[in-house]
């Protein structure tokens, strides 16, 4: 909740023109933002902050956490736009290096009518949290940190750390 009411989160929005919604006053031809935050949460917004629960006791310290997270990384997995970064960039390097590495498997899902993206698609909207063990979901977002790269999330496994014994 302090999440959708906090102005701070729209800043991220100022270079996407036309995500944040507006509604108009009835008296007042100025128009505002609703939620304040510029956001509107979908279904499974909350994996977001679940692993990082795992690390704050403090709800203060886990709030400033996430919403950093967000700001810098999360709000580009559920906005249209051309960002290198940008949820549509990300899928389509992930249908390249999967049929780059596994054009077998692509066929073959394909075939039977279950194309890599439509399974694959939560998996990257939501960072692999929910899909992932918490510890496995905080190496991977361990490492988007250190690189700055949500590219991480779609590439090579062995370069994400993840599910490596």
């Amino acid at each position: 909740l302090p999440f959708l009411r906090d102005p701070k989160v729209m800043e991220v929005f100022a270079s996407y023109p036309g995500t944040v919604l507006k509604a108009s006053r009835r008296k007042n031809i100025d128009s505002v933002i609703y939620p304040p935050s510029g956001v509107i949460p979908f279904h499974g917004f909350s994996m977001y902050v679940s692993p990082l629960c795992y690390l704050y006791d403090d709800p203060v310290q886990l709030y400033i956490v996430f919403r950093q997270m967000y700001m810098n990384y999360f709000h580009r997995l559920h906005i249209i736009s051309d960002d290198p970064e940008g949820i549509l960039s990300l899928c389509i390097l992930f249908e390249r290096i999967l049929q780059d590495k596994e054009p077998e498997l692509v066929m073959h899902l394909t075939c039977v009518g279950a194309p890599p993206l439509r399974l694959a698609f939560r998996w990257i909207l939501r960072a692999f949290s929910g899909y992932l063990s918490p510890e496995q979901v905080l190496l991977l977002w361990d490492r988007i940190l250190a690189w700055d790269s949500l590219e991480i999330i779609v590439g090579e496994p062995q370069f994400a750390g993840v599910g490596m014994n």
